[in-house]
């Protein structure tokens, strides 16, 4: 499926319907329109809930928009992947292989920028996947977080006191 005369990136949805039935024809209808069911969800709060677990397509976006070498007008013109902002996410999150790959693809034309961009958008997805796992096992233990800052705020206290102590005792600052 294209919209507006351009290729369209996978399409991700979170159907919401309090009925089971009707989120279950949705989704096939989604499917079938190879848009992918991410979730399924009771209502909206939910839907929104949920929505935010699968918030890689944020990161999706901001990436695959992000602009590139600037002589890339079409997708058969050579590039230089040092005028490309994307090569510097590469020099971070590429191996070799994948280097001279774009090396050689982007002067050659034998990648288009999305090709590119893609490599970096899954090892990016993949570094980030355990930080949200983590995020997401903390937003549902907030006794545990609350119990973690009142012991780095009170180890923080004892480190200022300490601190303090010694600044007056340096200025000769002597309080009773």
């Amino acid at each position: 499926m294209q919209g507006f005369g351009e290729q369209r990136a996978e399409w991700r949805a979170v159907v919401a319907d309090h009925q089971e039935p009707s989120r279950r024809e949705l989704s096939s209808a989604l499917r079938r329109a190879e848009i992918v069911v991410v979730a399924e969800a009771l209502d909206g709060t939910e839907a929104v809930e949920l929505a935010r677990y699968h918030e890689p397509d944020v990161v999706v976006k901001k990436l695959r928009t992000m602009p590139t070498d600037p002589a890339r007008v079409r997708r058969t013109d050579p590039g230089d992947p040092e005028k490309c902002p994307v090569w510097s996410f590469h020099q971070v999150y590429s191996d070799e292989p994948t280097k001279e790959w774009v090396q050689t693809g982007c002067r050659s034309a034998g990648i288009g920028c999305l090709d590119c961009k893609q490599r970096v958008i899954d090892k990016v997805l993949e570094e980030l996947a355990p930080i949200q796992a983590r995020a997401r096992e903390l937003e549902h233990n907030p006794e545990h977080v609350r119990a973690v800052v009142a012991e780095g705020s009170e180890k923080a206290r004892d480190v200022a006191t300490a601190t303090l102590d010694e600044v007056r005792s340096a200025m000769g600052l002597h309080y009773k």
